[in-house]
This record gives C-alpha cells, structure tokens and sequence, in this order.
C-alpha cells in the first residue's frame, strides 16, 4: 500500500472512529482488527519472504498471505469480544505509549518498556473496568481526530510535532493549524456520539447487534 493511499485509508478510518467509534464500537473493532491484521501479515510476510526463496517467485502470494491475515483478525476483533479489546484498546494504548516516549526522549529500550506497560494497562482497563460510554466517546473521538489530523499532515507534507518545542519555533502556523484542526474534529466527534444511541458500557455496546 503507497504512502497515499495509506494516508486516505487512515483519514477514512479516523472519521469513523471521530464520529461513530463507540456508537458502532463492534464495527469500528472489527475494521480497526483490519487495520492491525494487515501490519501483522506484511511483517509475517517479510518474515517468511526471508526464509522461503520461493515466495519470490510468485509476487501474488505476497497479496494473498496479507489480506488472509488481515481478514482473519478482522473476523476474530468482530466475533469474539475479549480479542476486540485486545486489538483495539492494545493498539491505541501503544500509540499512546509511542508518543510519551518520544516526547520523554527515551532511551530504545526504556521507550518499548513504556509502550509496552502503556498498551498492557489500556487493555487492563477496557477488559476490567468496563470502561463506561462518556469515556470511551472521548477516547474514540480523540484517536480519530489525531489519525486524521496526522494522515493529512503527511499528505501536504508538514509533520506534526506538538511536542517538540523546536518544531513550533519552527512552524508555529502550521502546528497552531493541525492542533485547531485537532481539536474541531474531536469536539464534534464527542457531541456527534454523544446523541447517538448506544449502550452505556463497551462490553454492552460490543454484543449488541
């Protein structure tokens, strides 16, 4: 997948998550299992492409090994509500610990480190807690507005950096832009999903059909 392309996919799915992340959270589960599910099978398939001399040989399989993946933890996020969780809120937690690392300026080590614990606590809590409607509008909202504000970022080709002091130095128009932009997006997701119908917690919003 090119980087364009790539970038409209996130925007697309970053309205969804913005505008219907939790009204429609066993959907929105399912897609974003997708979205993870093609991460995995181009890493699997690098990883068997190195080890199988044949795959080169048959550029089709490359397509083939991906999109079977893709679908298969697609199909689980959708059907099976303890790998939702583990799919969606894992990988956002990990977005979230990618990001305080960076901005700490951690050492490679310490920074998966804190990822990692970042991710494990986000899926804690979503399995655990149950996390209610409010905060959970908020959390989609949030992470939909953020793809889609850095998907389009990348495609005028600037790079947000909110927390790089250098960069607003740098590009104080720009950044100040994204972050309204940011903001727009997340505060009408939140309002847009607020007067949606859905269930008061995600286990209940999940099962319901």
């Amino acid at each position: 997948m090119g980087p364009v392309v790539q970038a409209w996919v996130e925007i697309g799915l970053g309205l969804i998550f913005c505008y219907v992340g939790y009204t429609a959270a066993r959907v929105v589960i399912g897609l974003w299992g997708a979205v993870i599910g093609l991460a995995l099978g181009g890493a699997a398939d690098a990883w068997l492409s190195e080890r199988i001399s044949y795959l080169a040989t048959q550029p089709w399989l490359h397509a083939v090994i991906i999109i079977v993946i893709a679908v298969a933890v697609a199909w689980l996020a959708f059907g099976f509500y303890w790998i939702g969780v583990l799919a969606a809120l894992g990988s956002i937690g990990w977005g979230l610990g990618t990001v305080l690392s960076s901005s700490l300026h951690l050492a490679d080590a310490t920074a998966f480190g804190v990822t990692a614990l970042v991710a494990g606590l986000a899926v804690v809590a979503g399995w655990v807690l149950d996390l209610p409607r409010t905060l959970l509008i908020l959390i989609t909202a949030l992470i939909g507005a953020a793809a889609v504000v850095s998907a389009a970022a990348g495609l005028f080709g600037s790079r947000i950096s909110w927390f790089d002091p250098h960069a607003w130095a740098l590009e104080p128009w720009f950044q100040a832009a994204w972050l309204g932009g940011f903001l727009v997006l997340a505060i009408s997701g939140v309002v847009a999903q607020q007067h949606g119908k859905s269930e008061r917690t995600l286990r209940a919003a999940y099962r319901r059909r």
